[in-house]
């Protein structure tokens, strides 16, 4: 059943690509989809998006490098080749190949795609068309400049564990939000009391903890700063470390306080490292 969970999101893929479109007869009947950057879609509104996204890149190929089957789930990571051919999100068609990271977690049912999460690195994305400043240049917006060194003072604090600090760097109703938290932990803190409560849980079951940045992404809007990192933790109890890829969101307000605090990650790396796997939902 595995190895036919997994051959069924390889060929959710690529009839998907053949046919410029969605594989419906691949979906279950109450298909539900993720896909960062966007709300809960059913299987209608998820063909409108797919149609969109057909519609301005040509030529797609999804090369699917790792596939991982547990129960009826299963992750996948990868990347999809494209070239953008007409006009997207405003942006102009360039004619240039986009290559754009993917993972994300099928759930299968009854031999159908019945959930479906897709976290493709958008940010990437849109630099490559040009709708996202390159990174390197000089910023001269002075917002900007103040969240970017907020983004770095902010996990500087965590590795040093400075929890009532982190939490004063949020807005008085500032949120954490974790989108593919999968059942497994809440998903949503509001207030700065409660995300002081989730930080100093969240850190308290680690003897370390690094979080060094690969790349800092600010969007065009200055109050809006996305980070990629690996996030390393070493377990009190000695079961080892936890190592997972992180895509991080800051929404700041006009004052450069944390609105909102968006976390994607693997959940399949999370529930197999807190040894959580039967409880994905």
């Amino acid at each position: 059943m595995l190895e036919e969970n997994k051959a069924l999101v390889r060929s959710f893929f690529k009839k998907a690509n053949q046919d410029n479109g969605t594989a419906t007869e691949m979906c279950a009947n109450d298909f539900s989809a993720h896909i960062v950057g966007q709300p809960p879609l059913n299987l209608e509104a998820f063909e409108r998006y797919q149609e969109k996204y057909y519609t301005s890149f040509s030529d797609t190929e999804t090369i699917i490098e790792d596939l991982i089957a547990e129960g009826d789930q299963v992750a996948f990571r990868g990347f999809v080749k494209s070239v953008h051919t007409a006009e997207f999100m405003g942006i102009p068609a360039t004619g240039k190949q986009v290559v754009v990271p993917i993972f994300g977690v099928a759930k299968i049912t009854d031999g159908k795609i019945a959930e479906w999460w897709n976290s493709p690195d958008r940010l990437s994305w849109m630099q490559q068309i040009g709708a996202l400043p390159e990174l390197g240049k000089e910023r001269k917006n002075l917002n900007r400049e103040r969240n970017i060194q907020t983004v770095q003072s902010f996990f500087k604090l965590i590795d040093q564990r400075k929890i009532k600090e982190i939490s004063e760097l949020y807005a008085e109703n500032g949120k954490n939000i974790a989108p593919y938290h999968s059942g497994l932990f809440p998903g949503l803190f509001i207030g700065r009391k409660e995300i002081y409560k989730f930080w100093k849980v969240a850190t308290e079951q680690f003897s370390e903890i690094s979080f060094p940045i690969d790349e800092i992404m600010p969007f065009k809007d200055s109050n809006k700063v996305a980070v990629k990192l690996v996030g390393k933790l070493k377990f009190k109890d000695n079961r080892g470390i936890y190592e997972n890829d992180y895509l991080f969101i800051f929404n700041f307000d006009d004052d450069g306080k944390i609105l909102e605090f968006y976390e994607y990650y693997n959940p399949i790396t999370s529930a197999r490292a807190f040894g959580l796997m039967d409880k994905i939902k």
